[in-house]
Protein backbone atom coordinates (compact mmCIF):
# COMPACT_ATOMS: atom_id res chain seq x y z
CA UNK A 1 0.00 0.00 0.00
CA UNK A 2 1.54 3.25 -1.12
CA UNK A 3 1.24 6.22 1.24
CA UNK A 4 -0.25 9.40 0.01
CA UNK A 5 1.89 12.48 -0.33
CA UNK A 6 5.42 12.62 -1.70
CA UNK A 7 6.26 10.33 -4.62
CA UNK A 8 8.84 7.60 -3.97
CA UNK A 9 12.50 8.25 -4.72
CA UNK A 10 14.22 5.79 -7.06
CA UNK A 11 16.89 4.93 -4.44
CA UNK A 12 17.20 5.07 -0.68
CA UNK A 13 20.26 4.95 1.58
CA UNK A 14 20.28 2.64 4.61
CA UNK A 15 20.80 4.40 7.94
CA UNK A 16 23.25 1.67 9.06
CA UNK A 17 25.15 0.71 5.92
CA UNK A 18 25.71 2.31 2.49
CA UNK A 19 23.06 0.13 0.78
CA UNK A 20 21.11 2.05 -1.87
CA UNK A 21 18.87 -0.49 -3.66
CA UNK A 22 15.16 0.14 -3.39
CA UNK A 23 14.09 -3.52 -3.30
CA UNK A 24 16.19 -4.16 -0.18
CA UNK A 25 14.02 -2.03 2.09
CA UNK A 26 10.93 -3.21 3.90
CA UNK A 27 7.62 -1.42 3.78
CA UNK A 28 6.70 1.06 6.51
CA UNK A 29 3.50 2.96 5.79
CA UNK A 30 4.26 5.44 8.59
CA UNK A 31 7.33 6.83 6.80
CA UNK A 32 6.93 9.57 4.20
CA UNK A 33 8.50 7.48 1.42
CA UNK A 34 6.77 4.24 2.51
CA UNK A 35 10.00 2.35 3.29
CA UNK A 36 11.90 1.46 6.47
CA UNK A 37 15.01 3.40 7.36
CA UNK A 38 17.24 0.31 7.42
CA UNK A 39 17.73 -2.30 4.73
CA UNK A 40 16.55 -5.90 5.14
CA UNK A 41 20.11 -7.19 5.57
CA UNK A 42 20.75 -4.88 8.53
CA UNK A 43 17.39 -5.78 10.09
CA UNK A 44 18.22 -9.51 9.80
CA UNK A 45 21.72 -9.02 11.21
CA UNK A 46 20.33 -7.11 14.19
CA UNK A 47 17.67 -9.79 14.77
CA UNK A 48 20.37 -12.50 14.86
CA UNK A 49 22.42 -10.51 17.38
CA UNK A 50 19.39 -9.83 19.57
CA UNK A 51 18.33 -13.49 19.44
CA UNK A 52 21.79 -14.57 20.64
CA UNK A 53 21.74 -11.99 23.43
CA UNK A 54 18.32 -13.16 24.62
CA UNK A 55 19.47 -16.79 24.58
CA UNK A 56 22.54 -15.90 26.64
CA UNK A 57 20.47 -13.93 29.16
CA UNK A 58 17.91 -16.70 29.57
CA UNK A 59 20.66 -19.31 29.91
CA UNK A 60 22.21 -17.30 32.74
CA UNK A 61 18.94 -16.53 34.52
CA UNK A 62 17.41 -19.97 34.08
CA UNK A 63 17.29 -21.80 37.37
CA UNK A 64 18.19 -25.47 37.42
CA UNK A 65 15.13 -27.67 37.46
CA UNK A 66 14.22 -29.29 40.72
CA UNK A 67 15.11 -32.95 40.75
CA UNK A 68 13.59 -35.38 43.18
CA UNK A 69 15.88 -36.15 46.06
CA UNK A 70 17.96 -39.28 45.46
CA UNK A 71 16.94 -40.56 48.89
CA UNK A 72 13.24 -40.37 48.00
CA UNK A 73 13.31 -43.87 46.44
CA UNK A 74 14.78 -45.19 49.69
CA UNK A 75 12.15 -43.38 51.74
CA UNK A 76 9.36 -44.75 49.57
CA UNK A 77 10.79 -48.26 49.75
CA UNK A 78 11.02 -48.01 53.54
CA UNK A 79 7.38 -46.84 53.70
CA UNK A 80 6.33 -49.80 51.53
CA UNK A 81 8.28 -52.17 53.75
CA UNK A 82 6.51 -50.64 56.78
CA UNK A 83 3.12 -51.50 55.26
CA UNK A 84 2.09 -48.50 53.13
CA UNK A 85 0.23 -49.83 50.08
CA UNK A 86 -1.22 -46.73 48.42
CA UNK A 87 0.35 -43.45 47.31
CA UNK A 88 -1.66 -41.64 49.98
CA UNK A 89 -0.23 -43.90 52.70
CA UNK A 90 3.26 -43.45 51.25
CA UNK A 91 2.76 -39.66 51.25
CA UNK A 92 1.70 -39.67 54.89
CA UNK A 93 4.65 -41.86 55.90
CA UNK A 94 7.33 -40.01 53.94
CA UNK A 95 5.91 -36.46 53.77
CA UNK A 96 7.11 -36.23 50.17
CA UNK A 97 5.31 -34.36 47.40
CA UNK A 98 3.18 -36.54 45.13
CA UNK A 99 5.47 -35.84 42.15
CA UNK A 100 8.51 -36.99 44.13
CA UNK A 101 6.62 -40.14 45.14
CA UNK A 102 5.67 -40.81 41.52
CA UNK A 103 9.29 -40.33 40.40
CA UNK A 104 10.53 -42.62 43.16
CA UNK A 105 7.96 -45.29 42.25
CA UNK A 106 9.03 -45.05 38.61
CA UNK A 107 12.67 -45.52 39.66
CA UNK A 108 11.71 -48.52 41.80
CA UNK A 109 9.69 -49.92 38.91
CA UNK A 110 12.68 -49.58 36.57
CA UNK A 111 14.91 -51.27 39.14
CA UNK A 112 12.29 -54.08 39.43
CA UNK A 113 11.98 -53.65 43.18
CA UNK A 114 8.16 -53.59 43.15
CA UNK A 115 5.74 -56.50 42.79
CA UNK A 116 4.27 -56.05 39.32
CA UNK A 117 1.12 -58.06 40.02
CA UNK A 118 0.29 -55.85 43.00
CA UNK A 119 0.82 -52.73 40.87
CA UNK A 120 -2.07 -53.80 38.67
CA UNK A 121 -4.25 -53.59 41.79
CA UNK A 122 -2.67 -50.18 42.55
CA UNK A 123 -0.92 -51.58 45.59
CA UNK A 124 2.75 -51.07 46.20
CA UNK A 125 4.48 -54.15 47.61
CA UNK A 126 8.21 -54.83 47.62
CA UNK A 127 9.25 -57.60 45.25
Amino acid sequence: MRPRGRPRKPFKICSRCPETRRSEFGVDVHQPDGLRGTCKRCVRARAVINRKLVQERTAISRKPCRVSRPASAGLVMRAIDDGAKTQEEIRRATRLHEDAIADALADLWDAQKLDRQALRRREYIAA
